[in-house]
């Protein structure tokens, strides 16, 4: 079998990491088949934009990107020239490909196009919904999306929003995370792969070193919110950490911000206005190893809600590195979401996260730890990558069969 990924985005957030870790482990179970997997990502408007990962470099280090006669442009701007190369070369290369599997509503129309009129060797067109904006009633969506061969959407939710605004049906397939990757066992270096909770010995070690490095004592509890995405409910958390300092309790909280973003500047000006500096981190963009290291010093993470992911990539690897979590009730997220390993808000108001602060200090120790241990085992059963791959795969087989 021959899947091309089509993603039109530069940066390795947002949609991408996911198809790469479908891409990836759709090549691990069709190895054995001479089967081949790509992904092409937007090469209009460059690799960086200061503060997120640039995707070429991920893909290529993946070995993931196609071919040099599929060197697609996929820009979201609309420039006809390249429009019109990415058409010819999706057409002349059709013949190749069994499978064009799109993520963005701008590659699904440039797929669409590109095949329109073909009436031989015509390759499956699969579309994955990953973000509610693309299933709201807007001009051509439903026509957009009736062009494709099979739809996916990530949670009963989106099923729902589907056949209610558009009247389409889809399979539901549930985003996964590569939870070999995301353990405490990639961390320690464990050659067997054998379960090694944060509580052992060797993890508290490497824990206490990975919190000295980032200035955090043994003797404060720490919540991480990784990806500084605006409007993501970082100013109420700040807010709610100030207020809870008011009470002076123990142990002390201190907030680690993870990543970069526009909105960076605002949110130190914030921490600095209401006098709080002394408890809050702000770590910068954190890759491999690295961010590995910043989610086991921590002892709960925050998520606010899914953006352009419907996968939910944050909650699932801090899950998969057994953290609790301060998360928004969400229902594309209630498989993994629980009581049992997360303090669930209904929203991001001041005074909710105020009191979840409250509820996981009273909890700060063992039972975080426990229900850390709990939400691992949900991602491993609900959420891992390899099952997304083998429902994918299933999903174009069943449909190749009915063409």
């Amino acid at each position: 079998m021959r899947i091309l990924h089509l993603v039109s985005y530069s940066l390795f957030s947002g949609p991408l990491p996911p198809a790469a870790v479908l891409a990836t482990n759709q090549r691990r179970q069709l190895a054995d088949l001479g089967s081949q997997v790509f992904v092409a990502c937007e090469q209009q408007r460059g690799e960086d934009d200061g503060f997120e990962e640039a995707a070429l470099p991920a893909l290529r280090a993946l070995d993931l990107l196609p071919p040099p006669h599929l060197h697609l442009a996929l820009g979201r701007r609309f420039a006809p020239m390249q429009m019109a190369s990415d058409v010819m070369q999706l057409r002349h290369g059709a013949a190749d490909i069994d499978v064009i599997h799109c993520h963005t509503s701008g590659d699904h129309s440039l797929a669409a196009l590109s095949l329109a009129g073909l009436t031989k060797e015509v390759p499956l067109l699969i579309r994955t919904i990953h973000s509610a904006r693309s299933l709201r009633r807007r001009l051509g969506q439903r026509f957009l999306l009736g062009r494709a061969d099979g739809l996916i959407v990530r949670s009963e939710y989106h099923l729902e929003l589907l056949h209610e605004n558009h009247g389409l049906a889809a399979e539901n397939i549930v985003g996964g995370i590569n939870t070999e990757h995301y353990s405490i066992s990639s961390l320690l270096g464990d050659s067997n792969k054998t379960a090694m909770k944060r509580s052992g010995a060797a993890a508290q070690a490497l824990r206490e070193k990975a919190r000295a490095q980032l200035g955090i004592p043994n003797d404060a509890m720490l919540i991480a919110h990784v990806a500084l995405i605006a409007n993501r409910g970082q100013a109420e958390l700040v807010k709610a950490l100030a207020s809870d300092r008011r009470h002076q309790a123990e142990p002390k909280v201190i907030l680690m911000f993870v990543g970069d973003g526009e909105g960076r500047t605002k949110l130190e000006n914030l921490v600095s206005e209401l006098g709080v500096g002394e408890f809050v981190r702000f770590v910068g963009y954190c890759r491999e190893d690295a961010l590995l290291r910043a989610y086991l010093a921590s002892d709960v993470a925050f998520w606010a809600g899914p953006g352009n992911d419907a996968a939910g990539r944050a909650v699932l690897e801090a899950m998969a590195m057994e953290l609790p979590l301060l998360a928004v009730s969400h229902p594309g997220f209630s498989d993994v979401l629980t009581p049992g390993n997360a303090f669930l808000l209904e929203n991001t108001g001041e005074l909710a996260l105020t009191s979840a602060i409250s509820a996981a200090r009273a909890a700060w120790g063992d039972e975080l730890r426990e229900r850390g241990a709990r939400g691992r085992e949900l991602v491993i059963e609900c959420r891992s990558a390899a099952s997304e791959a083998t429902q994918t795969l299933a999903f174009y087989n069943r449909l190749l069969g009915s063409k």
